[in-house]
């Protein structure tokens, strides 16, 4: 049986944003997500010491919401969002921006304890057609039966395109009886050395060294080998002179180094010289006479919503003024139809024709009171 922790504190998370300016002062959490019906007795039978814990976080947690690799880009500006990060999500922007983390990827808590050793890799050089087998012992130290999830991670020492620190490229789940030792095999192939080369339209491998990493997390490295992949020279991409930030400054990726890897960027504000048609969504319109004001009446009324620590009421009155006024039509069932999108968009453009416009809004409205009880059932 498993040891109680006293000291373990209980964190049942639907996936909100929650501060917690005590997680320095426990030693332990337990994080139950949504646990289901039967979420309340797993947490009871692991606090009791029924069960050991042995999950690994599959996700980063940062320390603030500034540090994670999307802030400044998403949800992005009035017409468009760039994904600048490529492919620095998750523990691979972390590693790279040399930031510390709340916990990182593969962070697991146990009532027992394990220790890794004797990492050992069937061949020091390989083809990239070929395999390479990764050997290690894992042994519980402990008192208390208990699983372990490692880690694998390939780090390619030098490369021309630019590519995380390390990348997972495989686990095991080992359950070990306390003092138990067992050996654990992880066979790698190309595509944990590979990346996807635009050039060719295919994956990939860059001859050269590459590091193999295993650990109880992302940020917990226990054993190192270092291993030499041969493959087939190909034309590789090369943005160290255009795009320098992808190589030594992910945390501040501007729009040029995106631009340089991306092409042509779409214009990342609207051209207000442009009408508003059925394509805009009714934040597009915040500059105009009549669009400014709705837009302010929505924001006020959607705030309501919710709480003000959560967001939720930001968090509708942006899918109110973010959604195309085509999808109004699409998604209402009748209740906002074609004539009233149309007299929308002649007050939203300041049309001459305003007040017909609000006519024909108005004109819709007995028609939409009779259609809303259909729309809110489907709802």
């Amino acid at each position: 049986m498993a040891k109680a922790n006293p000291n373990t504190v209980v964190v049942l998370s639907g996936g909100s944003v929650v501060e917690m300016p005590w997680i320095n002062e426990v030693k332990g959490l337990l994080n139950a997500g949504l646990g289901g019906e039967a979420g309340g007795a797993a947490v009871a039978r692991i606090l009791l010491g029924e069960v050991n814990p042995s999950g690994k976080t599959t996700e980063t947690y940062p320390i603030a919401h500034a540090d994670n690799p999307t802030f400044g880009n998403y949800p992005g500006g009035p017409v468009s969002s760039e994904h600048r990060e490529s492919v620095y999500l998750g523990y691979r922007y972390y590693d790279a921006a040399k930031k510390d983390v709340l916990f990182p990827f593969g962070f697991g808590l146990s009532y027992t304890t394990f220790e890794y050793s004797d990492l050992k890799l069937n061949k020091k050089t390989m083809q990239d057609t070929s395999t390479v087998t990764a050997t290690f012992n894992v042994k519980n130290t402990g008192d208390v039966a208990g699983a372990e999830v490692v880690q694998l991670y390939v780090s390619d020492k030098e490369s021309t395109i630019f590519r995380p620190v390390q990348e997972l490229k495989g686990f095991q789940k080992v359950w070990l009886e306390p003092g138990e030792t067992k050996e654990v095999s992880i066979t790698l192939d190309k595509r944990a050395f590979a990346f996807f080369n635009v050039n060719t339209n295919d994956w990939c491998v860059e001859s050269g060294k590459f590091d193999i990493l295993v650990g109880a997390s992302s940020r917990d490295i226990k054993l190192q080998a270092t291993l030499t992949v041969k493959a087939e020279a190909v034309e590789i991409p090369d943005y160290r002179a255009v795009a320098p930030a992808y190589y030594d400054d992910v945390a501040n990726i501007t729009r040029d180094d995106f631009a340089a890897i991306y092409g042509e960027l779409p214009a990342d504000k609207r051209d207000p010289d442009k009408p508003i048609d059925i394509y805009c969504c009714l934040n597009d319109a915040i500059d105009t006479k009549w669009g400014g004001r709705i837009c302010k009446l929505i924001s006020g009324a959607m705030s309501k919503f919710g709480s003000a620590e959560n967001g939720d009421g930001k968090m509708i009155a942006a899918m109110a003024l973010q959604i195309p006024i085509r999808n109004f039509i699409a998604m209402s069932m009748g209740v906002f139809s074609e004539e009233m999108a149309q007299g929308l968009l002649e007050i939203l453009n300041d049309d001459k024709s305003s007040a017909k416009g609000l006519g024909k809004l108005l004109k819709g409205i007995p028609s939409a009171i009779m259609k809303l009880p259909a729309l809110l059932k489907a709802i």
